[in-house]
């Protein structure tokens, strides 16, 4: 959120060398923190490990496709806060993503307690 904060605030005050910095290393910073959620949830889902195990090859392969969107988008003009509105939708929605996931997984948590049933790996996200 703080980084969706950054990102949003360097678009309303205009892209500048300082905005745009400010902005990347708010994305960069925080998304090392994202990552041991992403991968404990994905621990929850599935103990097997298999898709937990996919999470860097797909960080691979959009770091690997970014830099081509990103040229794309910023065209001949050279407009970075294209950019700055992009990465601003794709973080909000991730949260949106992670949100559902994380409800459903509380929900069948509650479901496997009330039942009396052993109670899901879900607390040890929250």
């Amino acid at each position: 959120m703080i980084a969706l904060e950054l990102i949003l605030i360097a678009n309303v005050f205009g892209i500048t060398g300082t905005t745009y910095f400010l902005g990347m290393i708010g994305l960069f910073l925080f998304w090392n923190f994202i990552d041991i959620y992403q991968l404990g949830t994905m621990a929850n889902i599935d103990p097997s490990g298999r898709f937990g195990a996919m999470i860097p090859g797909a960080q691979g392969l959009a770091m690997a496709v970014s830099p081509a969107v990103a040229g794309y988008l910023l065209g001949e003009k050279g407009d970075y806060q294209v950019i700055m509105w992009m990465l601003a939708g794709l973080i909000i929605l991730s949260i949106v993503a992670y949100s559902i996931v994380y409800a459903v997984l509380r929900n069948l948590n509650t479901t496997q307690t009330s039942d009396g049933n052993e109670p899901a790996m879900i607390e040890t996200i929250y």
